[in-house]
C-alpha cells in the first residue's frame, strides 16, 4: 500500500470520526423540539386517522429525531429544576440539561444516518413563526417561497407509506402537502403552525377564574352566616344546646298487646319519668 493511499484512508477516518463527534453540535436542540411539535400537530394526525405508519425512511418521523432518547429522559420537577433521568443530576433550566447530555451522555444521541436533525427542516416547517416573539417580515421573497414549497413537497413524498400507489398515493401526498407546504407562500407564511390562544381568550380565562373564586367565597360566607343565624343564642350570644326529642315505646303487659308511645325530652337529668 502506497504512502498516498495511507494518507487518504487516514484522512477519511479522521473526517468520519470528527463528524460523528460533532454532528449534534450543528443541530439545534431547541429548533428540533419546535419542529417535532409542528410535525405532531400537522402530520402525525394524518397517519393516525388512516392507521398508516410512517415508513422507515421518512425524514420527518419524530421517532428518528437524534435527540429523541434525551427528551424522553428529562424530568421537569418545577420551573427551575430539570433532572437527568440517566444519572439523576439536576439543573436550573432545560438549556443546562441539554449541555449535560452533550458532555456526559453523547452516546445516547442517535447519529445519522439513522438519526435525523429535525431542526434542519425548520425552514419548510416554519419553526420561527411558532415562536411567541416572532414578528412578520416587512417583505417577502416569492422565489424563496417557491423553492421552499418544492423542497417541502419532495420531503413529504418521502413519508408516503410504501404500500400505497396510484390515486391513493397521490391523495395521501396531497393530505400531507396541504397542512405543511401550502403555507409556504407570501400570503400564508405568517400563520402559526400550532394555533396559539388569542390575547382576548387569555384575558377571558383569567376573568372567569377570578369570578369563580369570588363567587365561591361569597357563597361560603352566606352559608356560614345563615347557619349561625338559625342557632338559638342566650343573652351572652352563646349557642344553646338543643334538646333532642325521642319517642319512647312502652309495651303494657297483658291486655291486647297494643303499644303506647310517650313523648320524652332529653335533659341533663338521666332519670326517666313515666305516668
Amino acid at each position: 500500500m502506497g504512502y498516498d493511499m495511507v494518507i487518504i484512508i487516514f484522512t477519511m477516518v479522521l473526517v468520519i470520526t470528527v463528524s460523528l463527534i460533532y454532528a449534534d453540535v450543528s443541530c439545534s436542540r431547541r429548533d428540533s423540539r419546535i419542529a417535532e411539535e409542528i410535525i405532531k400537530e400537522r402530520l402525525v394526525p394524518i397517519f393516525d386517522d388512516t392507521s398508516h405508519k410512517m415508513p422507515d425512511g421518512c425524514p420527518l418521523d419524530p421517532a428518528r429525531s437524534m435527540y429523541r432518547d434525551n427528551e424522553q429522559h428529562k424530568l421537569q420537577e418545577d420551573p427551575n429544576r430539570w433532572s437527568c433521568q440517566y444519572c439523576g443530576k439536576a439543573f436550573g433550566n432545560q438549556g443546562f440539561l441539554d449541555d449535560h447530555f452533550d458532555r456526559r451522555h453523547k452516546s445516547t444521541i442517535l447519529q445519522p444516518p439513522s438519526g435525523v436533525c429535525l431542526a434542519s427542516y425548520c425552514d419548510i416547517l416554519r419553526c420561527e413563526v411558532n415562536s411567541p416573539s416572532y414578528k412578520p417580515k416587512p417583505s417577502c421573497n416569492n422565489t424563496l417561497m417557491t423553492t421552499l414549497h418544492n423542497r417541502c413537497v419532495k420531503t413529504v413524498k418521502g413519508c408516503v407509506p410504501l404500500h400505497l400507489s396510484g390515486m391513493k398515493k397521490y391523495s395521501f401526498i396531497n393530505d400531507m402537502r396541504l397542512p405543511v407546504c401550502e403555507y409556504l407562500t407570501c400570503e400564508r407564511y405568517d400563520e402559526p403552525p400550532i394555533p396559539r390562544p388569542s390575547h382576548f381568550l387569555r384575558i377571558a380565562a383569567i376573568l372567569v377564574g377570578i369570578s369563580f373564586f369570588f363567587s365561591a367565597v361569597i357563597f361560603s360566607l352566606l352559608v356560614c352566616t345563615d347557619a349561625l343565624m338559625t342557632e338559638p343564642l342566650d343573652e351572652n350570644g352563646v349557642i344553646l344546646r338543643k334538646k333532642r326529642s325521642k319517642h319512647v315505646v312502652i309495651r303494657i303487659p297483658g291486655g291486647s298487646g297494643t303499644l303506647r308511645q310517650r313523648h320524652r325530652d332529653d335533659t341533663d337529668d338521666d332519670e326517666d319519668h313515666y305516668s
